[in-house]
């Protein structure tokens, strides 16, 4: 689905990612892990084609995403940031709207495929409820589940997802990714998403890829990338990974 090539990124003279290389397979929740700085977001607004990289590629089922024109672009892979932006006055069936951006010239009338679209993504993150409330009066895990209503309505095949549970509570981030599990399995989407806590990408994805100082440490199965060994190599703590024998998996953090 998604090839990352030998990507570096740099702002002058710094690099923030260097010599990338990544393979993500239709269908698969692919996490990026790595510490404050790593380049995780860097590296998924570049695999999204919001920056262009200094060298290297990334291809999207064999194409050039450089090279694809920005609607159609738009058809085929969201991005959802860790701090989406909306105006204020705008109800959240309006927002979601947005989505269909891509499909529509501008000031058009909605279609039906629009309006079939706009009501599925609602359906499918339960924000159907919330249609006719003005979206800045939502408390913060309703707003990232518009948000993600937001992208779903524009139907692509991969979801770009950064650091998705920022900023939510506990409860908040196990429904939120939940819910992420279950579209991504209903729409057979392939999800990419960087995420700060090790826990969570230990249970939600299949594969994944550590980050330090811009460059790969590990790529591969979670279970493969996600040991004591590179825990501790990677994010400088002691920590154990526990997999019980009823119950999810999970990283404790000894300390450092």
């Amino acid at each position: 689905m998604l090839e990352i090539d030998g990507v570096s990124f740099a702002i002058g003279s710094h690099p923030i990612i260097e010599d990338v290389s990544l393979a993500v397979r239709s269908g698969e929740t692919y996490g990026v892990i790595g510490p404050n700085g790593a380049g995780k977001t860097t590296l998924l607004r570049v695999a999204a084609a919001l920056l262009s990289p200094t060298t290297g590629r990334v291809l999207l089922e064999g194409t050039d995403m450089h090279r694809i024109p920005e609607r159609a672009r738009a058809r085929r892979a969201a991005f959802l940031s860790q701090h989406p932006q909306i105006g204020f006055g705008f109800r959240v069936r309006e927002v979601v709207t947005m989505g269909r951006y891509a499909y529509r010239r501008r000031l058009a009338p909605l279609s039906d495929a629009d309006r079939t679209a706009v009501d599925d993504a609602m359906e499918s993150t339960g924000t159907k409820p919330l249609a006719d409330r003005i979206a800045t009066d939502l408390s913060g895990g309703e707003l990232r589940r518009v948000f993600l209503a937001r992208a779903l309505a524009q139907q692509p095949l991969l979801l770009f997802l950064d650091e998705p549970t920022a900023h939510l509570d506990v409860r908040y981030q196990i429904e939120l990714l939940e819910l992420i599990r279950h579209i991504q399995v209903e729409c057979g989407l392939t999800v990419v998403m960087a995420l700060h806590d090790l826990t969570w990408a230990l249970r939600y994805c299949h594969s994944v890829a550590a980050l330090k100082n811009g460059r790969v440490v590990a790529s591969g199965s979670t279970d493969s990338v996600l040991t004591e060994e590179r825990v501790e190599q990677v994010f400088g703590v002691s920590n154990r990974i526990v997999r019980p024998d009823s119950g999810p998996p999970r990283v404790d953090v000894i300390g450092v």
